[in-house]
């Protein structure tokens, strides 16, 4: 079986999909960290959209706060982030999962290269099931 790190559009997935038999496909980190923030920022839109105007255009200005890592937080980028959480759940939840993803990263990278073939094997066994 052979993993591969990619960029995750539909058609380099097919070719790697048709060339390779059952390949692991894993998107690289950029790509990743991409899709993270995509996520959060649709998540962000929908809830902005259900406000009311003052407050949508409040959260629009401030949107970069949402993409922000909360060790680089102002204490008014907190205030902002914690009175914008009170408006939705999701949008609290979306956030608090973007950030267990970057702190999940920067382990991984700390842990270093045998925990990452440990990684590597548990996936491999997972998609042979």
């Amino acid at each position: 079986m052979e993993t591969v790190i990619m960029d995750m559009s539909y058609s380099f997935r097919a070719a790697v999909e048709e060339a390779l038999d059952k390949p692991v496909i894993v998107a690289d980190r950029f790509h990743f960290v991409r899709c993270v923030n995509k996520s959060m920022e649709k998540v962000r839109i929908r809830v902005q959209e259900e406000r009311n105007d003052y407050d949508r255009k409040k959260v629009k200005k401030k949107r970069f706060v949402f993409l922000k890592g909360s060790k680089k937080m102002t204490d008014k980028d907190r205030w902002y982030l914690q009175r914008y959480f009170t408006f939705s759940q999701e949008l609290e939840k979306a956030y608090e999962l973007k950030e267990q993803y970057f702190q999940w990263f920067k382990q991984a990278k700390k842990n270093g290269e045998s925990a990452i073939r440990k990684t590597k094997e548990t996936l491999e066994a997972f998609y042979l099931v």
